[in-house]
């Protein structure tokens, strides 16, 4: 079984609008609401390429309901925990330029936290648990080591993509792989990147401190996969950015989906990249029908 850990969720409202200006009222012209968040986006992918998967974590509220039903209407097992406050709404306002607000994250009681770890006892050996996302306020930086700590006696692997100190923590449980985008590798080392082999140090650098493998996703110019044995740089081919929301999580899903399927890492990387290129062509999170015309297109490069 795969489970995946959503410690902040979201609704996602995502709004079309042909004028956006500060100061100004506008009309959109679509409007969409999501359950959001990392943790739900790469669950939803996997979903949609025919892999089940069941999501643990806190919800809240009326979007807490709204984020449980929406998943459940979508063949997603859950079991949330619910919380006295409410979860977050994300406001995604794209108009030309796309501009985000990201709602305040409620506040996890330590009672709350206490039945979240209990409902971890499920998890078997053998699974796959993904610890995708950011925390709120009232979590200690260290809960996914603390996750990883609880489930390291069975024999489970795990997948972070996370930030900071949150994914420092994580990296003594030497997960399978972990998946920073450039800006967080250059926060994590307090650098600025400006060439492809200061991305393969500072990614090898992730592996001394316990990572099995790396993915480094660079937006519009690809990705970079850093095994034991060799470096990989995937270029995509140039296309039409329909949706910029979820490129990382349905590259961290394709991965997986992949991986569980029994491919190598390699192919695996390659699927995981396509997935993503697919979900930033589309207006939604993911048209499954377009991933192997993508993955034709993608060059593959060991550097």
């Amino acid at each position: 079984m795969i489970y995946s850990i959503s410690l902040n969720s979201t609704i996602d409202y995502v709004i079309y609008t042909p004028e956006f200006d500060v100061g100004y009222s506008a009309n959109s012209s679509e409007e969409f609401l999501y359950p959001g968040g990392k943790g739900i986006n790469v669950t939803r992918v996997l979903t949609q390429l025919g892999m089940p998967v069941k999501i643990l974590g806190f919800v809240g509220g009326f979007t807490g309901i709204f984020i449980e039903n929406a998943l459940k209407d979508e063949g997603i097992e859950t079991n949330f925990i619910h919380t006295l406050e409410r979860s977050r709404i994300n406001i995604k306002i794209k108009s030309g330029l796309e501009s985000e607000i990201n709602g305040k994250s409620p506040w996890i009681s330590e009672s709350e936290q206490e039945r979240f770890f209990h409902s971890l006892d499920e998890i078997k050996s053998g699974d796959l648990v993904l610890l995708c996302g950011s925390l709120t306020p009232s979590l200690s930086v260290e809960i996914y080591s603390k996750i990883m700590a609880h489930l390291h006696a069975k024999n489970i692997d795990f997948v972070v993509d996370t930030t900071e100190d949150a994914l420092y923590s994580a990296l003594k449980y030497s997960p399978l792989f972990i998946k920073p985008n450039l800006s967080e590798l250059e926060i994590l080392f307090d650098v600025e990147i400006t060439h492809l082999d200061q991305v393969i140090y500072y990614g090898r650098k992730l592996m001394e401190l316990g990572a099995k493998n790396v993915v480094v996703s660079l937006a519009k110019d690809g990705a970079v996969l850093i095994t034991p044995e060799k470096n990989l740089m995937a270029f995509v081919p140039s296309i039409d950015i329909k949706n910029s929301v979820g490129a990382g999580d349905s590259l961290v899903a394709g991965m997986v989906y992949s991986i569980r399927k029994g491919y190598d890492l390699i192919k695996s990387f390659h699927y995981g990249v396509a997935v993503s290129v697919t979900s930033v062509a589309s207006k939604t999170l993911l048209e499954s029908r377009e991933i192997d015309k993508f993955y034709d297109k993608i060059r593959m490069r060991e550097i």
